[in-house]
């Protein structure tokens, strides 16, 4: 079984604000915070899909926890069995179920096995770019290979993947790219199967893809740079992809806009009202996709930027959704 006992970091109190939720949220693993009452009590949870469902509906983010927590938790008591408690979280497809007291004070939290199994979609990492904007840093060291506490950006990345399940990585080379290679070699090492695509010429953040052999990819692959630094549950992300039937899904940043100045409101050329400084929420492309393998067919032996790409696609009335992260 698996249990967790370091409680405090998924644990909330329902009269916090919700910015707090947000930074405590994102870095978690688990993605999900239990919220208690001022006696310690459990009255609910609150995951990333409740703040980016609320999101796509309402564009802004203000408030407390209440306003957003899911009140029909799901819970056990600590007499339960654990194996029963597994039937739950299947039944429910719910991932981690908290474990009460009589005085619904959580105690433990059980993880569903089949988190730690196995995904079968293949990362693909763009590390072909000269990192001109790093110079002279990027002269002599790919800009994935830049380290960071020590260890380069690349490989933590991989490591972030490993560590939710995934093990298979295409890697797109081309400027230095034999210092990567060198270092993460068939990926061994780090308990995963690394192969490699390589670019005679530079094509742009959507145009190596048309060197991936698609014919035995049945599953949606997550594409991205390869020096993101993120906390993006990617087993979620997946989900979400699927459970939108989406062709291809942008991981979109939430953006907080704070205007400096009063913002006439206006309908030809009379104003309505004026709106002090106002606050918007807008979504900003992170560099991070998922893509069904059927549309790698779609690009060509050229140069092409993915935001180029995605336009066409949404012309060719392909669906594209968008994936919030905060």
């Amino acid at each position: 079984m698996h249990i967790l006992k370091k409680l405090k970091k998924n644990i909330v109190f329902q009269d916090q604000k919700i910015e707090m939720v947000l930074k405590k949220i994102e870095r978690s693993e688990l993605k999900i915070l239990f919220v208690l009452d001022n006696n310690h009590s459990l009255i609910g949870s609150i995951t990333d899909g409740d703040i980016r469902r609320y999101l796509i509906k309402n564009n802004v983010l203000t408030g407390r926890i209440r306003q957003y927590m899911n009140k029909n938790v799901i819970f056990r008591y600590d007499d339960s069995s654990m194996n029963l408690n597994e039937v739950l979280m299947e039944k429910k497809n719910i991932d981690y179920l908290p474990i009460v007291n009589r005085s619904k004070q959580i105690i433990k939290i059980q993880a569903r096995r089949s988190l730690f199994k196995e995904r079968l979609n293949k990362i693909v990492l763009m590390a072909g770019g000269k990192g001109l904007r790093l110079r002279p840093l990027t002269i002599n060291t790919p800009k994935p290979m830049i380290k960071v506490n020590n260890i380069p950006l690349i490989e933590t990345l991989i490591i972030k993947f490993i560590n939710q399940g995934f093990s298979k990585f295409i890697i797109s080379v081309n400027y230095l790219g034999n210092v990567i290679q060198k270092h993460l070699g068939d990926g061994s090492k780090f308990g995963c199967e690394i192969t490699y695509i390589k670019e005679n010429k530079f094509l742009g953040t959507a145009g190596s893809l048309s060197l991936i052999k698609n014919s035995k990819i049945k599953f949606p692959l997550i594409i991205m740079n390869s020096d993101v630094i993120t906390n993006v549950n990617f087993k979620t992300l997946i989900d979400y992809h699927k459970v939108n039937s989406s062709d291809l899904t942008i991981v979109a940043k939430n953006y907080r806009n704070i205007s400096l100045f009063g913002e006439l409101l206006t309908k030809k050329n009379r104003v309505y009202a004026i709106q002090e400084k106002p606050v918007k929420d807008v979504f900003i492309n992170s560099g991070i996709y998922v893509i069904n393998p059927n549309l790698l067919k779609l690009i060509l032996n050229k140069k092409l930027q993915m935001t180029d790409f995605i336009n066409f696609l949404i012309k060719k009335k392909k669906k594209v959704s968008y994936f919030p992260i905060f």
